[in-house]
């Protein structure tokens, strides 16, 4: 008995107080302000939605919870920061479904996974985006814009926020789907792209209701459709794609936060836990509704990393198969 117990003492020992640090860590955390990267320049949607709960966050963590933008290379740079950091939880990342297509455009620059390399804490929610034309655009629904477009030798000139964005790809999507031909002109960005759309210099684009919206009253622009799986509040009128005959022209465009691989459980729970009573405050609610934002219903992780597996195959089906890339 007294050999085994010999024999067995240090093991024991070693793998006690190897759970010692982290369940010590859990139970500090945070001692420390929490950064919330965001991979793309201030102001745009993911940010405001980042400074939104990072305000709500902090008040149940009990710590700053600090918003840092980072943008370069369609969100590689602030998704490279994260995943590079220690897997602590004081490093994390404004997530949404365009970081699943980066790494298929850039191939051979990106150095991570999503899918691998970072850890789903939890979902935020979701947006839809919208199909709107230019006044000068004689059509009036999506059956007259794919008519005309297929009419024009030359197809229609559609607008994007860049070289493999999700608003490229949609597009793409739209015209392989359609059978039409279009002139791809992408921008840095959706916001330079609405005044050449005005100026009639672009046919269409897709986009957020939230960034063309003081644009629709007037006519300026006109909402043909939604690419999401019912009409939306914003856009009552506006009927889905799937209506028209193309239902694989929608996407659930959706945000989220994750951490490094590799986190500690007890400070996953917590983050996510301090996200779900962020979500359930009037403050973050009346706000979410006035950026069109639909909040999730489940927030857990496993919901975040199936949106993420889901995306990244769908997605990077299309680059390949539409070889399209930055250049």
């Amino acid at each position: 008995m007294k050999h085994y117990l010999i024999r067995w003492l240090p093991g024991a020992l070693l793998a006690v107080c190897s759970v010692i640090p982290l369940a010590a860590h859990a139970q500090s955390w945070p001692s420390k302000p929490i950064r919330l990267v965001v991979p793309y320049g201030p102001g745009g949607p993911s940010d405001i939605v980042a400074r939104v709960l990072a305000d709500e966050m902090a008040k149940n963590l009990g710590q700053p919870v600090v918003v840092d933008n980072k943008p370069g290379a369609g969100s590689m740079v602030g998704t490279e920061l994260v995943v590079r950091s220690p897997a602590d939880g004081y490093t994390l990342l404004l997530t949404d479904l365009p970081v699943t297509i980066v790494p298929h455009v850039l191939r051979a620059s990106v150095k991570y996974d999503p899918v691998r390399d970072l850890e789903p804490i939890g979902l935020i929610g979701g947006s839809t985006l919208g199909f709107f034309s230019s006044e000068s655009m004689p059509a009036r629904t999506l059956l007259e814009f794919v008519a005309i477009a297929r009419a024009r030798p030359d197809g229609v000139r559609m607008g994007s926020g860049g070289n493999g964005t999700l608003t490229h790809l949609m597009a793409e999507v739209f015209a392989q789907s359609a059978g039409f031909q279009m002139t791809h002109v992408p921008y840095l960005g959706t916001g330079p792209a609405i005044p050449d759309l005005l100026a009639g210099r672009l046919d269409a684009m897709f986009n957020s209701y939230l960034a063309v919206q003081s644009h629709l009253p007037g006519g300026k622009l006109r909402a043909l459709g939604v690419a999401s799986r019912a009409r939306t509040v914003e856009l009552p009128a506006a009927p889905t794609f799937a209506e028209a005959g193309w239902p694989s022209v929608s996407v659930d465009y959706w945000l989220g936060i994750v951490g490094p691989a590799g986190m500690p459980k007890p400070v996953i729970e917590a983050v996510r836990n301090s996200l779900a009573k962020a979500l359930q405050s009037v403050g973050v609610k009346e706000k979410f509704q006035n950026l069109a934002i639909t909040a999730a219903q489940d927030v857990s992780g496993p919901a975040l990393r199936s949106a993420i597996q889901a995306d990244s195959e769908r997605w990077g089906k299309v680059v390949r198969e539409r070889n399209i890339t930055v250049n």
